[in-house]
């Protein structure tokens, strides 16, 4: 979940904040799909595809930055469009390694 988008959910925003957020798909669904379709012959594959299958809660200001990194997939998308993530498992913020 992104930094900004945690605060929102927490409630540190005003009401009616919640409409901002957005379910984005971190491994973006169409290329799962087209990488599904070419490892359909080898199980271990699909396991590997299908574990890429995160999803980040993010605003809608976040996902329009994101949109301009469509041809990137991955992570590597929230590092370049500069947002924040936070495992919200773990209690930590994501750190990006710089490629």
């Amino acid at each position: 979940m992104s930094i900004a988008a945690l605060a929102i959910a927490k409630g540190e925003k005003k009401p009616g904040d919640s409409k901002q957020l957005i379910h984005e798909h971190v491994y973006q669904r169409a290329k799962m799909v087209k990488d599904l379709h070419k490892c359909k012959e080898s199980p271990e594959l699909i396991d590997q595809t299908l574990r890429n299958g995160f999803a980040c809660v993010v605003t809608k200001e976040e996902d329009a930055r994101l949109r301009a990194y469509k041809h990137v997939d991955g992570w590597e998308r929230y590092r370049l469009a500069q947002i924040p993530v936070m495992d919200t498992q773990e209690g930590v913020q994501v750190e990006f390694s710089v490629t």
